[in-house]
């Protein structure tokens, strides 16, 4: 995710104003280009996103690894591991809506504001492909963790729109597409 790379780990939830302390050249890069624009006098919207999951991912990214990982049935995953996921086109109305405010520049986390052991992602892929795999756990792993509160203030809506649960729905949504693309993937090999 690009606040987990910008933010790094995440005790607490990370909010807009939480010091930048990035992990990887991409993150570094990241906070870079942030503070180049603005710097730069033109008005902006920053967004700071979690792990997004929607149709057309590489196979490499989160969702779409768990899945094939889970179909392959061996699973490795950190202990502490927690990420916050996020609809693809839950994004995309998020962010049509932030545009249609027409904010003055602005920093903003959208994230569903709930982070979710991946463990716990690899369990309900499990039993939503009701099969069985072997799940190997590492030692550490970091939490990404967002505070969606600047997010849930600008668009009401959003606050009782996440929850606890709404990971679940946004793997149910996407599981059957993963599901037949890592069929086709693993055929290949």
């Amino acid at each position: 995710s690009s606040a987990g790379e910008v933010y790094g780990e995440a005790i607490v939830k990370a909010r807009e104003t939480t010091k930048p302390n990035p992990r990887s050249m991409y993150g570094e890069h990241k906070v870079l280009i942030e503070n180049l624009i603005k710097e730069s006098g033109v008005p902006y919207l920053i967004c700071r996103l979690p792990n997004l999951v929607g149709k057309g991912q590489k196979e490499y990214q989160l969702f779409p690894s768990l899945v094939n990982q889970v179909l392959s049935k061996k699973v490795r995953v950190f202990e502490r591991g927690e990420r916050d996921i996020l609809d693809s086109a839950d994004f995309m109305k998020i962010l049509a809506e932030l545009i249609n405010l027409n904010l003055p520049s602005e920093t903003i986390n959208i994230v569903s504001g709930f982070s979710t052991l991946i463990s716990d992602i690899v369990i309900h892929i499990k039993k939503s492909l009701q099969t069985t795999c072997s799940i190997t756990t590492l030692r550490n792993g970091d939490k990404q963790k967002f505070s969606s509160s600047k997010l849930n203030a600008t668009l009401p809506w959003t606050a009782t729109y996440f929850n606890d649960t709404y990971y679940k729905r946004v793997i149910n949504t996407y599981l059957p597409y993963y599901r037949k693309s890592s069929s086709g993937l693993r055929n290949r090999h």
